[in-house]
């Protein structure tokens, strides 16, 4: 006797088939193999929920690194920036020292030609003082010569 309904089937596959009259799965193997099978599915939703506490950590941790490495990313613009600024302030400060070494070498060349300008200028002191000298000299010469020319002239 066959029926539609799917308990009345399994009643008779439990009970026995018409042909051997012996059940070809017992109640209990049945109900051994349902309980086993419900404990697999009680270790697969703990294994899921596991999972899902996992992701729920995993997603939290990278939630915080991805804070963590935008605040350090901020951090090393403001270091860029900083550098930048150093940079430019080395750049100026390079350009000052420049400058002045440049101011230095002309103030060194003026001072070299201040000196080289005082001594032609010693010189020509010198030069000058001599040439007085033998000016008065001379006068002195031509006076003497004069007088000895007037004190000839006379006698």
């Amino acid at each position: 006797m066959m029926h539609s309904d799917p308990l009345h089937m399994l009643a008779e596959t439990l009970e026995g088939s018409s042909s051997t009259d012996t059940p070809v799965v017992t109640k209990d193997v049945l109900l051994a193999c349902t309980r086993r099978h419900n404990k697999c599915l009680e270790v697969l939703h703990d294994g899921c929920s596991l999972l899902s506490d996992n992701f729920k950590l995993i997603v939290d941790q990278q939630n915080s690194l991805l804070a963590t490495v935008e605040t350090l990313e901020g951090r090393m613009g403001l270091q860029e920036a900083k550098l930048e600024e150093f940079d430019q302030h080395l750049k100026k400060s390079d350009l000052q020292v420049g400058q002045l070494w440049k101011r230095m070498n002309k103030l060194a060349a003026l001072e070299a030609q201040q000196q080289q300008q005082a001594a032609d200028i010693r010189g020509i002191q010198m030069w000058s003082q001599q040439l007085s000298k033998d000016r008065e000299q001379e006068a002195l010469d031509l006076q003497h010569q004069f007088e000895a020319m007037g004190s000839e002239q006379t006698i």
